[in-house]
């Protein structure tokens, strides 16, 4: 027969920062890294962002990878590596920044279009992996610099 009598509530505190039992909180789907500063999305909503902005090819191109791959991060079906999801961060950001300075077809445009802080067409420049450069590119621009 069960036992009927009312358990005591726990009266140990929680740890800082930290779920018991040797598991970190916040933890998504398999494979994601917990949100960093209460990020309220991972890898496969900001590729799913990023391509809906930029284009699946387009985006494909920029991160060096199968026209098909973006696609499969999107699902869930295939996380991205480390170093693809730093740089899915690091265009997340740049995105952001640029809709920030310009309206999103305008946006479009200056991505194209040469540049003279980067010597070359800001998209190229990201497909070099030259983001703090397109990043201060952004700034100029936001500063009023016409380049």
């Amino acid at each position: 027969m069960p036992d009927s009598t009312p358990k005591k509530p726990s009266t140990r505190k929680a740890k800082p920062g930290g779920g018991g039992r040797g598991r970190p909180r916040g933890k998504g789907r398999v494979g994601e890294a917990a949100p960093a500063y209460g990020y309220p999305y991972g890898p496969a909503q900001r590729v799913d962002a990023l391509a809906r902005t930029l284009g699946s090819n387009r985006l494909a191109r920029v991160l060096g990878v199968s026209e098909s791959q973006p696609s499969r991060w999107r699902s869930g079906h295939e996380t991205p590596s480390e170093s693809h999801h730093r740089a899915i961060a690091d265009l997340d950001h740049i995105m952001e920044r640029l809709h920030l300075v310009f309206a999103p077809a305008t946006a479009m445009v200056w991505l194209e279009s040469f540049n003279y802080t980067l010597n070359a067409r800001p998209i190229d420049a990201l497909t070099q992996g030259r983001y703090a450069d397109v990043l201060t590119a952004v700034e100029v621009a936001d500063q009023g610099g016409f380049d």
